[in-house]
């Protein structure tokens, strides 16, 4: 069994919380899985169903007195395999829910085997309806097929749901749910006194993707970035003293990071509006090759969702209109 590559967070109020950094697939290097070694014992994110992966947290686990045994319950911040993966491999050994925001469940579901079909037809309309051409549509195929054998079908009657503004107890304390759409449609963070666990919505060296994803809407996907900037304020007023994220170190002060990420994704979107002005009539699979070159695979998919996102802003300010489907965009000024 491999070192766990375990620490103890140094921070007041973190007493029984360890860090598992857990390897992945993907460039944005380890998922973070926080342990909370006091009952009710929490796995936050347990990363993906790799024999790497799973061993390090075994060993994680052993390093504070625990087995898997000892789990009580699992948390999934959000439907996306490199949180979630191995979630269902460590419910059925500990025989121990899985927690995740409700409007999640349906999503982490979805990776059975019985849904692949469907899957796949959701994701074609979707890339169809961005402008990606028929040769390229099997980008989301490939994408999921790229991590299907390190994500463990969840099954109904391991999930237990949150709604926004319910409590959990986690390590002797208790944490309110902030279910709030923006990465995914269903991020759950979870609150208590000055701790906030943030998943993915928050990260201190990274911007989150406001990945794309289909929705019952006009668009036929969500709004990703404009429901994300929107949830900004209600963690600025939280103000944590500590944010554990799902990737990279923790850290503090939300509200100098909310500004940042605001200037960020103002700064995108000019730029973006620039690039409509100069090609008049593009889709935003084509904006998306434009603004970054040499996408390939995945990274199709990483582009797509932040020039949506941003393109999104742009229409709610009446910067830009769009026509057709897929949607062509021009600028109004």
């Amino acid at each position: 069994m491999p070192r766990a590559m375990t620490t103890l967070v140094e921070h007041a109020g973190t007493a029984g919380l360890r860090l598992a950094e857990l390897p992945l697939p993907f460039p944005v290097g380890p998922v973070n899985a926080w342990i909370f070694v006091d009952g009710p014992v929490t796995v936050v994110d347990p990363g993906m169903f790799s024999s790497n992966s799973t061993d390090r947290l075994e060993a994680a686990l052993a390093e504070a007195g625990l087995t898997i045994g000892s789990v009580d319950q699992i948390v999934v911040t959000h439907a996306h395999p490199d949180h979630f993966g191995a979630a269902a491999w460590l419910s059925d050994k500990a025989d121990a829910p899985i927690v995740c925001g409700a409007p999640e469940a349906a999503k982490l579901l979805s990776f059975g085997p019985e849904h692949v079909e469907e899957r796949s037809a959701h994701d074609m309309a979707l890339l169809a309806s961005v402008g990606v051409p028929n040769e390229l549509q099997d980008t989301f195929t490939m994408m999921r097929s790229m991590v299907a054998d390190q994500v463990r079908p969840v099954a109904s009657s391991m999930l237990a749901p949150m709604a926004d503004g319910e409590d959990l107890q986690i390590g002797g304390r208790t944490f309110v749910a902030h279910v709030t759409p923006g990465h995914s449609s269903g991020h759950l963070s979870l609150h208590s006194g000055g701790t906030l666990i943030s998943g993915d919505h928050l990260l201190a060296h990274i911007t989150p993707n406001p990945f794309i994803e289909a929705a019952d809407t006009p668009l036929g996907r969500r709004r990703s970035l404009v429901e994300y900037l929107d949830s900004l304020a209600r963690f600025e007023a939280l103000d944590p003293d500590l944010v554990l994220p799902g990737h990279g170190p923790a850290f503090r002060d939300v509200p100098q990071l909310a500004g940042t990420l605001r200037a960020h994704h103002d700064k995108r979107a000019g730029e973006i509006l620039r690039l409509i002005a100069e090609h008049p009539g593009s889709t935003i699979h084509e904006l998306a090759q434009a603004y970054f070159s040499g996408l390939e695979s995945y990274h199709v998919v990483l582009g797509i969702s932040e020039i949506a996102g941003h393109i999104d802003l742009l229409e709610n300010r009446g910067e830009v209109v769009s026509r057709g489907a897929p949607q062509r965009f021009t600028a109004t000024r």
